[in-house]
């Protein structure tokens, strides 16, 4: 229920007396609600700085809390690489190496995590679901955004000079600054055609390098303080630095949680609902290119769908339940209606002649079920992300040495599972719509069978 607060939504699935303890995920819900309301305008077309989540964000999450996360846990962290005399983009290195061939040896240290400091920043990727505080932070961003969430812990050195090159994220990110300063410039996102074959939502990144000279001047540049929050557009190109403007001189590192609000990972953007509906009816490939469209029309093509807090329909009612459940049900209803006609409409204007007018389109594509079927796949994957949070913050499931990861991986299957449940209705092979499999996202390293004592080395580290 829209209505519902965060200890309401989650008595559903644990109890009142466990629910009670999510205290912390109110207060962030509450915070995320207020900027929620600040992004309607600039939502994936420009970048925003907010004070929203000021009373709760300084100083939540610093490197001393970092610090004890890593001796607690069984983590794993990348180092980003950059080469500025190289051909590509940031690149994604590990951290650490196993000393020995117990679990205690094969544990990542935070004197390697310093070590590592010294060349790169260093991420800690899908942390939100790893440490207990953060997934409180998780979970009160499901509930206000009512889209899933996934976050990321980055921490550079003082006097770091190029902290991350020119590059784009597949996500819509909040980039929350608990410590430290650093110091972003944000730039509007090139023509896609300018570099065919190239993802514009993965600019600078692996094989793939972006030039400043590519870019015009910053839309935004700015010296993000703790307390502070930025909101960068997926697609819209970013550096970041922590030896220019207000960070040069600072001697703490900078720590940033990064917030990535996942519609395009999760296949609940317009894109990815035509490539849906277009498989479904036998039409795909269809020879329509979206990434070789004008920029306004390719991020027409990335917006996200009429969920969540997207949702014209979605607003708190104070109506009774019973009379609630009926309005619940029209709304969802709404939203259906909504996504396949805009899901029409866009087709008709990308592809000028193909069918004679949107309603036609809607037909012939069967955009109807479509939505239907997109929706029901939308609370799928909210309910798995609530359940994965809830179980994290309040950690429900006892798992051996304390290691997250057994808790964290079932959910990650699961997320999974719903991308090809999906992939499977659409008549589409195995893998054709996850942006980033979920699995790929983890920080955490199979520690083997994790028996006392024993343990092999870690796995293959991720990159964000």
């Amino acid at each position: 229920r829209a209505s519902a607060s965060v200890l309401e939504s989650a008595a559903v699935y644990t109890g009142a007396s466990q629910a009670e303890r999510l205290g912390v995920a109110q207060q962030w819900a509450d915070g995320f609600s207020v900027l929620a309301a600040e992004l309607g305008a600039p939502w994936q077309r420009r970048p925003l700085i907010t004070h929203a989540l000021a009373p709760i964000s300084q100083g939540f999450f610093t490197a001393q809390h970092l610090q004890r996360a890593v001796e607690s846990n069984f983590l794993d962290a990348g180092l980003g690489i950059f080469d500025a005399r190289g051909s590509n983009g940031w690149q994604m290195g590990r951290v650490g190496s196993p000393r020995g061939t117990s679990f205690e040896d094969a544990k990542l240290t935070w004197a390697e995590v310093q070590a590592s400091l010294e060349r790169g920043t260093v991420v800690f990727n899908y942390f939100g679901a790893h440490e207990k505080s953060l997934a409180q932070m998780c979970l009160g961003a499901v509930h206000a955004f009512g889209l899933p969430c996934n976050l990321n812990l980055y921490i550079t050195r003082a006097g770091q000079p190029l902290s991350a090159p020119p590059h784009t994220d597949r996500q819509d990110v909040l980039i929350v600054q608990t410590q430290g300063v650093k110091h972003w410039r944000v730039y509007a996102p090139p023509e896609p055609a300018l570099r065919p074959g190239t993802d514009p939502l993965a600019r600078g990144k692996s094989s793939d390098r972006l030039e400043l000279c590519e870019l015009g001047a910053p839309l935004l540049e700015v010296d993000l303080l703790p307390g502070q929050t930025l909101y960068i557009p997926a697609a819209f190109p970013h550096t970041t630095s922590t030896s220019e403007g207000g960070a040069a001189g600072q001697s703490e590192p900078s720590v940033h949680l990064t917030l990535n609000v996942d519609s395009h990972i999760w296949c609940l953007t317009y894109e990815a609902a035509r490539k849906v509906a277009l498989a479904r009816v036998g039409e795909a490939p269809d020879g329509l290119d979206v990434r070789a469209l004008p920029l306004g029309e390719y991020l027409d093509w990335q917006d996200t769908l009429p969920v969540g807090f997207r949702s014209p329909s979605r607003s708190p009612s104070s109506a009774p339940a019973a009379d609630e459940a009926a309005a619940a049900a029209e709304a969802e209803a709404t939203e259906v209606e909504g996504m396949a006609r805009s899901l029409a409409e866009r087709a008709c204007a990308a592809q000028p002649g193909r069918w004679e007018s949107a309603d036609a389109a809607a037909s012939a594509l069967e955009l109807g079920a479509c939505a239907r079927r997109l929706q029901q796949h939308y609370w799928e994957l909210l309910d798995v992300q609530r359940r994965l949070y809830l179980d994290s913050a309040l950690e429900l499931t006892p798992t051996p040495h304390s290691v997250s990861l057994f808790r964290v991986k079932p959910y990650l299957a699961e997320l999974e599972g719903t991308m090809e449940t999906l992939t499977a209705w659409a008549n589409l092979p195995p893998g054709s719509l996850v942006g980033e499999p979920a699995a790929a996202a983890a920080p955490v390293a199979k520690p083997a069978k994790a028996k006392p004592g024993k343990g092999k080395g870690k796995g293959k580290g991720f990159g964000g």
